[in-house]
């Protein structure tokens, strides 16, 4: 007995979602689920249904699919910038999920607040099955979200939660805060200082957002103490260089006027061999100068290091550095760099799996980091 399989009619030569199931044998609604994505497991069924629609050449076109469908099988991806290590990071990691998805991934940049604005509006006309949105903690974009959460699916990665339609997946700071004064206490260390940057905030990767430099700074204020690490105020106190400084020079530029000072506010007037010899000798120099910078990026990390070097400190036999965001620069440094690493693989899996749930419910995730403990930290207890 011959199998009749349906064709496109006469009058149209646009293949259905008919066509592609009975050429596949399976039914119309396995096979919307198929190519929209839906369904993720990638087995035989999913193989004839994505050679059918081939065949036929049913909606190779998402644009033109979306004419026909609200599903289009495409996800968003807004963004401030691509350079951005953590970005680049959630792209990589991503594109082979959405991919596996039988998906394709459709990235929107704006170094801008209008910008962003702008690219979400052309997503949503886009008709994205969803849209993540990954930008700096600062940037405030709670109007346009709300507006097009009603219509797509929306997650906001890292940031500050505004929009309360929206799901958000975030880093725990405050979790993040204790593993990083926790390992300190271990190695030994009794005083701290925080590194957040210049103004505006910057987030610990860069532009992306994956920690929230306020957040951090808070839970190290009220956590310090109960580490038994001892701090000063203006040790913290990003407002004492210029803003607008680059990242690694902020570092530098920091770290130097933070240990020429006597650790009181007093500018001292040793050179750096009295610096090296005072914090090795003075059993008391920890209260006037940090044994150890967190630092909210790489970067950062990285202009702190260069200091230290040049002030004749050792790290991490003098000093250590604690960063946040694990770059290609953690490892480049030398000594490379302890590093908290951002969650990067769950994030996006977890990104995918709200855009699939029910948008009337938004969930609010926070993820903790990954401790990547290398040299800058790796330093006997006395």
């Amino acid at each position: 007995m011959t199998k009749h399989i349906p064709t496109a009619s006469a009058s149209s030569s646009t293949p259905s979602l008919a066509n592609v199931a009975a050429l596949a044998g399976v039914s119309s609604a396995t096979a919307s689920r198929v190519l929209s994505g839906k369904r993720t497991k990638d087995d035989d069924i999913a193989r004839n249904v994505r050679d059918a629609a081939i065949k036929l050449n049913y909606s190779v076109n998402h644009a033109a699919s979306a004419l026909r469908s609200d599903v289009t099988n495409t996800i968003g991806l807004i963004a401030s910038n691509a350079d951005d290590p953590f970005v680049a990071q959630l792209i990589g990691v991503l594109e082979p999920m959405i991919s596996q998805r039988s998906q394709q991934l459709a990235l929107g940049l704006g170094g801008t607040a209008t910008l962003l604005k702008q690219r979400i509006a052309a997503m949503t006309a886009r008709h994205v099955d969803g849209l993540i949105i990954a930008t700096d903690p600062g940037v405030d974009l709670t109007d346009v979200l709300e507006h097009h959460a009603r219509r797509i699916p929306i997650v906001q990665v890292g940031g500050t939660q505004r929009a309360f339609c929206t799901s958000m997946i975030g880093i725990d700071n405050a979790a993040s805060m204790t593993e990083t004064l926790r390992h300190l206490a271990k190695v030994g260390v009794r005083s701290a200082a925080f590194l957040h940057g210049p103004r505006p905030t910057v987030s610990a990767t860069g532009n992306g957002g994956a920690f929230d430099a306020d957040a951090l700074l808070s839970a190290f204020d009220s956590q310090t103490t109960q580490y038994g690490l001892f701090t000063r105020r203006e040790w913290n106190d990003r407002t004492a260089v210029p803003a607008g400084t680059s990242t690694m020079a902020y570092g530098f530029d920091y770290v130097t006027r933070l240990f020429a000072n006597s650790g009181d506010g007093n500018s001292g007037d040793g050179d750096a061999g009295d610096i090296a010899t005072e914090t090795r000798n003075d059993t008391s120099a920890f209260q006037r100068r940090p044994e150890a910078l967190i630092c909210i990026n790489d970067a950062i990390a990285m202009g702190a290091l260069h200091a230290l070097h040049a002030l004749g400190l050792r790290v991490p036999q003098d000093v250590c550095i604690v960063s946040h965001g694990d770059t290609p620069l953690a490892t480049l440094a030398m000594p490379q760099l302890t590093s908290l690493q951002p969650p990067t693989q769950q994030i996006a899996a977890e990104a995918l799996r709200l855009i699939d749930a029910d948008r009337d419910c938004p969930a609010h995730v926070f993820l903790l980091p990954h401790v990547i403990v290398r040299d800058s930290t790796q330093r006997s207890r006395s």
